[in-house]
């Protein structure tokens, strides 16, 4: 998992760190929560520190089930991704960037499928984040 700019394990993240260390791009975090909250009313996040190379992460869960983490950085954020088989055959003739297609095939399969992170610094990008957590979310 990439790393996250939070690392101190005694301080979790809060919103005015979560604004201060994305800048620009918090609205887009805050647009991908609302929406996530609006389009899956099942769905949950905590922050949990995983390890000290990974810092903390937001993973959102549909009941026990995760379906993405978000990923703080220093002036974006990256959501990461673990699809398995199913969701991979249908992301590869989706409707998204080459490249992100490119890194889902070619991440490397796991018992738990592969994991793709993806950076989100625009709106456009935020889109493709909404098909991929469709898609995860169906599969």
């Amino acid at each position: 998992m990439a790393a996250s700019i939070f690392f101190d394990k005694a301080i979790v993240p809060h919103n005015n760190m979560v604004a201060e260390a994305l800048e620009g791009t918090y609205s887009l975090w805050e647009e991908l929560w609302n929406f996530v909250r609006e389009s899956y009313p099942d769905v949950s996040g905590e922050w949990k520190y995983y390890s000290k190379a990974a810092g903390w992460t937001f993973p959102v869960k549909s009941k026990k089930r995760t379906l993405y983490y978000f990923i703080p950085k220093d002036g974006y954020f990256s959501i990461s991704f673990v699809f398995g088989d199913k969701a991979v055959a249908v992301a590869e003739h989706a409707e998204l960037p080459q490249k992100i297609i490119e890194d889902i095939l070619s991440a490397k399969p796991y018992v738990e499928g592969r994991s793709v992170a993806v950076d989100v610094d625009s709106t456009d990008m935020l889109e493709n984040i909404k098909k991929l957590l469709e898609i995860k979310y169906q599969n």
